[in-house]
């Protein structure tokens, strides 16, 4: 295989590879796409709007950063680090590939259909739809007003459950990331 220099300002092959590798696993991380809305009170908490038509100028959570069940967790974090570690209990991304191999990829994990330049798109609304599981039984607590740099920090309670149940569809999201990845590979036909 041929190679060459990247211009000045251009990617690399490999520096390329590794963007489209960020973007397809980000695609299929829940709160990368989805973002929750709130009715603000300041007598009652916060009240997630998940009707999109009454969610239109309401402050959001910016993909759950705004959301903290600890003293500093926030539950983007959750998604991003915890629930993956959980999937292979471990962040060695070679095991936590052999251990997806293992046991998700054996489920039928089929294309996704039409034009490749429009794959993103498909992944993004799919994963929108994955979130409402992210939200699905937070207490939302109380909300605090902290400045432009992080307008909002919403205290919530997490389930008992939530990252057992949710462990399973961060694994099967980070498969679906890998499967599709291979697949868009094949289509562009990278070398």
């Amino acid at each position: 295989m041929e190679t060459r220099e990247s211009a000045p300002g251009e990617l690399s092959r490999t520096q390329a590879l590794r963007l489209l590798v960020h973007f397809v696993g980000d695609i299929h991380q829940p709160l990368h796409c989805g973002t929750g809305f709130y009715r603000i009170s300041e007598t009652t908490p916060p009240l997630l709007v998940t009707n999109p038509d009454e969610a239109f100028g309401l402050p959001s959570d910016r993909g759950g950063n705004d959301l903290f069940y600890g003293p500093k967790e926030r539950l983007h974090a959750l998604w991003d680090v915890v629930l993956v570690e959980r999937v292979a209990d471990t962040f060695d991304s070679r095991a936590l590939a052999a251990l997806l191999k293992q046991e998700y990829l054996h489920h039928a994990w089929t294309a996704t259909p039409g034009d490749y330049h429009r794959w993103a798109e498909t992944w993004a609304l799919e994963s929108v739809k994955v979130a409402a599981s992210a939200y699905a039984g937070i207490r939302f607590n109380s909300v605090e007003t902290m400045g432009e740099s992080n307008p909002l920090w919403i205290s919530i309670t997490l389930p008992r459950d939530y990252e057992e149940k949710n462990t399973d569809l961060a694994a099967q999201q980070l498969t679906k990331a890998g499967v599709r990845l291979g697949q868009l590979l094949d289509r562009i036909r990278w070398p």
